[in-house]
């Protein structure tokens, strides 16, 4: 064999595994971006649910210590222990839009800190005798902050 066809032969042999392995590399690099982008969209969606159950049940909350007569100190000893039927769907509304985007995040310690913060939520937006808020809002804060420091990764995950 002449050596320049051998030199051509192993030159695009050398080309060839560049080519693929490049194209691995770069298959590689797409799926870690694609990953990213899911828990980066994942960990917003849940932020945003947290926030919208957050207030729902402060709305929750205040409508019953109305209508309970504990809020303002009214009501002349009537109790109702009811809300209005738009105000309790739009609790159990986003209860579920919350429970679904916590299902999608991928990290243990948000996730963990979603619970803490539900537990407290639930009790200390709707009956402020139960529970102190500052509890709740501390849970809150903590939950924001691991939601950002995840956001702020390279790989979408806390540090935890």
């Amino acid at each position: 064999m002449d050596t320049s066809v051998a030199a051509a032969v192993v030159t695009s042999g050398v080309a060839l595994v560049v080519a693929v392995g490049g194209g691995i590399r770069n298959e590689l690099r797409s799926a870690a971006d694609r990953r990213y982008e899911r828990r980066r969209t994942f960990l917003i969606e849940v932020q945003d649910a947290a926030l919208e159950l957050r207030n729902t049940l402060r709305e929750y909350g205040s409508e019953l210590r109305a209508r309970t007569g504990t809020g303002d100190g009214g009501g002349g000893g009537i109790f109702i222990m009811s809300v209005p039927e738009p105000l309790a769907t739009a609790v159990s509304a986003a209860e579920g839009l919350f429970t679904v985007a916590s299902s999608r995040v991928e990290d243990e310690a948000v996730v963990a800190a979603l619970t803490h913060w539900y537990s407290l939520a639930r009790v200390s937006l709707i009956d402020t005798s139960e529970a102190p808020a500052s509890a709740e809002q501390h849970a809150f804060n903590e939950v924001n902050d691991l939601i950002g420091a995840a956001l702020k990764s390279g790989r979408g995950r806390s540090p935890r």
